[in-house]
């Protein structure tokens, strides 16, 4: 709206006094639009089924990387100990122990690149959702996935690292978390019926909702 009528600037001003106060960073002379950094959401929310989907199809590339590396690892152990006749060295146990956990770690980055660059992901981008933040920051994304349930096997992971540098409370302390962020996360999905919200989006501010179309 372009105002002509100098007598119309005092009404002006006074709608944006008022927005101002109501709607902290917009625009008075344009309300349509959200505040710069915050994220509209107006999309239905995922369904749980949907939700749950998403999630077995992420841990689904985890469990294939895992036994295609398990496989490795077995077919080189019998290689380098002539098939069980021979104990096996030192060195290739640890070429065995690094061949099995070396899933955990490479699907963890491909999980954070969705999860921080998208707002999903690959299994959310499948089935069509998405995760919507107040603030898009990315520090609030890395939170989000470090207590979600697929963050779980990271934490496992680190569990396992810590045990074998003969850090044992340090093992069972990441052990705990692994555990806690599954059962918080599942459980306030499953048993709490938040709506479209689980306890990880309820202390990030977030929402899981659908997209236009499934990736």
């Amino acid at each position: 709206m372009i105002v002509t009528d100098p007598s119309d600037w005092g009404a002006v001003g006074v709608t944006a006094m008022i927005v101002g106060m109501a709607h902290p960073g917009a625009s008075a002379l344009n309300t349509s639009h959200p505040a710069p950094g915050a994220e509209a959401d107006t999309r239905p929310p995922a369904r749980r089924p949907v939700r749950f989907a998403a999630v077995a199809d992420d841990l689904g590339r985890l469990l294939v990387g895992s036994i295609a590396t398990f496989l490795v690892a077995l077919a080189f152990l019998f290689w380098r100990t002539s098939w069980g006749a021979v104990d096996a060295t030192a060195s290739d146990t640890a070429i065995a122990t690094a061949l099995l956990l070396a899933p955990a770690p490479t699907w963890l980055a491909w999980m954070l690149a969705g999860a921080i660059e998208d707002s999903a992901t690959p299994g959310q981008r499948r089935r069509g959702i998405g995760v919507q933040f107040a603030s898009p920051r990315r520090r609030a994304r890395l939170i989000r996935f470090a207590i979600h349930p697929l963050s779980a096997p990271g934490w496992l992971w680190l569990a396992a690292i810590a045990y074998l540098l003969a850090l044992g409370p340090l093992s069972w302390l990441l052990t705990f978390v692994a555990a806690a962020v599954t059962v918080t996360g599942l459980g306030s999905t499953i048993l709490l019926a938040l709506g479209r919200r689980s306890l990880h989006d309820l202390v990030l501010g977030s929402s899981v909702s659908e997209v236009e179309a499934p990736a």
